[in-house]
């Protein structure tokens, strides 16, 4: 039975160590050390391996949970994703960046430490020290200002637990920020918007807002904060718009936007007074050139379906058109359809922000007070898709009259 009992203790004992072993190894943290001299430094080689060795000796005395490791590599990584990927390769779970400039009467030290496992900047500041009684007096009166801290962080973070940040977008009041890690939020009156985000993790995000153009990007989240200035420029106010009337008749239009690049009001002129036609009637070979007395004045508000910033963009719009007659002896409107109500669903296509590909369906809803009338100006000779509403057959002498194929195609330029 005792040697039973022995083989249970010692069992137990083995147990309790390497559980002990395994705490211990679980809460100690990896600290690499980046260190740098700045050009121009007035240090000889000397003073600034004695600093470097003071910080070591400093940060590896402040703290059982802390073991240093030294960067050997060529050059200092620049931004803190490198600084992150060299120390993950040996191993370390924080870094600590120290910049020296200056001479010995006055040292400059540029501090910058991050904990990789929570994404917290845990120290970032610039310190000048006079040094009045040499450079060893660096460990005493600064390294351990700076080790101490350090040491108290790592005593006090928990963290394995630290996995959530906060973005804080900063942009105009009522922006839409829209992203996969979150539900969609605004900016609030104040300018800001603060998001809990997971850690460390790569952030899409797209701000939107009407009348600017969207921002689109993403955001590398390896700090408990990170703070992101969103510059949002203003969308267009003004378009003009070059187009031919069924490959035909030239038009043009100027657009002004209510909503810079959304909500628009447009007016412009159809002209019938030049034109191309290339068909042959009858068999015979006409010109391709053609004309008729008439002009078309239109206006009409509409809106945009999507952001500015995609490449295809649809868009519907309600207008009226005025026909004016400009023969020789009779100026003014035309007397039989003066007005056309005309619906309008576009598109635009670019793949920039000034000059746009556009194509529309823009059908007219002539109002003919005598059908009959407008009945006699349709050309025999061609089958053009006009249809009356109400029919034919009903007993009105009013009709609407709708001519069904009408399509625009042209060129928008942003002004």
């Amino acid at each position: 039975m005792s040697a039973k009992r022995l083989l249970i203790t010692a069992l137990l004992l083995f147990l309790l160590t390497a559980t002990s072993h395994g705490q211990e190894t679980e809460e100690t943290r990896r600290l690499m050390v980046f260190y740098e001299i700045l050009p121009g430094t007035g240090l000889s080689e000397r003073e600034t391996v004695l600093i470097y060795e003071t910080l070591l000796i400093e940060l590896s005395d402040a703290s059982e949970r802390m073991a240093v490791k030294e960067y050997t590599g060529q050059s200092i990584p620049t931004s803190d994703e490198e600084k992150n990927r060299a120390a993950e390769q040996l191993e370390a779970d924080s870094w600590l960046h120290v910049r020296i400039s200056g001479n010995t009467d006055l040292v400059t030290m540029h501090i910058r430490a991050l904990d990789m496992l929570s994404g917290r900047v845990v120290i970032e500041e610039t310190i000048e020290k006079e040094l009045l009684r040499g450079i060893r007096d660096l460990q005493r009166q600064f390294w351990q200002e700076l080790s101490t801290s350090l040491a108290d962080y790592f005593a006090s973070a928990i963290s394995r637990d630290m996995n959530r940040g906060t973005l804080v977008f900063e942009g105009i009041p009522g922006t839409r920020i829209l992203g996969s890690a979150w539900k969609r939020t605004k900016v609030d009156p104040q300018g800001q918007v603060s998001i809990p985000v997971p850690l460390p993790a790569t952030v899409p995000f797209r701000a939107t807002k009407p009348g600017f153009f969207p921002i689109e990007g993403q955001v590398y989240m390896d700090q408990m904060e990170k703070l992101v200035v969103l510059e949002q420029q203003r969308g267009a106010r003004a378009a003009f718009d070059v187009y031919l009337n069924n490959m035909s008749y030239p038009g043009v239009n100027f657009t002004y936007f209510f909503v810079p690049d959304s909500i628009f009001g447009r007016a412009g002129i159809l002209t019938y007074l030049v034109g191309l036609v290339l068909d042959d009637r009858d068999g015979e070979s006409e010109s391709i050139f053609t004309g008729h007395s008439l002009n078309n004045i239109t206006m009409s508000l509409g809106f945009f379906l999507n952001d500015a910033d995609r490449y295809f963009r649809p868009y519907f719009a309600l207008g009226a058109t005025w026909r004016f007659v400009t023969a020789e002896g009779y100026w003014g409107l035309e007397p039989i359809a003066p007005f056309a109500a005309r619906p309008i669903l576009g598109f635009e296509y670019a793949r920039n922000q000034k000059i746009k590909l556009f194509a529309e369906y823009a059908p007219y809803f002539y109002w003919a007070p005598k059908r009959n009338l407008f009945e006699l100006t349709l050309p025999l000779d061609r089958d053009l898709a006009f249809l009356f509403i109400p029919k034919q057959d009903d007993l009105v002498e009013w009709a609407w009259v709708w001519e069904i194929v009408v399509f625009n195609v042209g060129v928008r330029i942003r002004i």
